[in-house]
């Protein structure tokens, strides 16, 4: 089992999302950008008459997402006896942005975006894991999976210094 739990957690550190790879300038950019978006589309819907409820079907009919407006009367009747519930998609809206900029503000590691950000946030990514997982950072394991992935050459003493973190400045 840890061979496939440390290969999982490695395909996870080697995919991170794009945005974990924007420098903190252009991640606040796009936290911003998201939310004035998110915003304006839901004023839009609203203020236009022009927001629908999702519901999810479940029959052989209806199966997957559906607007609920988009139905006929007799089919409302119907999902409403059935006490199917329902999101209005202005609703859904907020909720992906509000998730999107949650992700942006606390999923990126920090260190300087460079050509290597992407060994050296599989190399935090894993070391963080494997902490969690081992109780140890594992830093050669970590060495030859980065070196194999990303064509590096690091050894147990990079990996150590990548993954020591430098103090956050203290607060007088």
């Amino acid at each position: 089992m840890w061979v496939w739990s440390f290969l999982s957690d490695a395909e996870e550190a080697r995919t991170l999302p794009r945005f974990h790879y924007k420098n903190k300038a252009d991640r606040t950019d796009l936290s911003d950008k998201i939310g004035k978006h998110a915003k304006a589309l839901v004023r839009l819907l609203k203020n236009n008459d022009l927001d629908a409820h999702i519901i999810s079907g479940q029959s052989h009919i209806f199966n997957g997402f559906h607007l609920y407006e988009d139905f006929g009367e007799s089919n409302r009747v119907r999902i409403d006896d059935a006490g199917t519930n329902k999101l209005k998609c202005t609703d859904l809206i907020a909720a992906i942005a509000e998730r999107a900029e949650t992700k942006i503000k606390t999923e990126p590691q920090q260190g300087k975006i460079g050509k290597t950000a992407r060994a050296v946030h599989f190399v935090r990514k894993m070391g963080e894991s494997n902490l969690f997982r081992y109780g140890t950072a594992l830093n050669e394991v970590i060495a030859t999976a980065t070196n194999t992935l990303f064509e590096t050459s690091h050894n147990e003493s990079t990996i150590s210094e990548l993954l020591s973190y430098p103090s956050p400045p203290s607060e007088s």
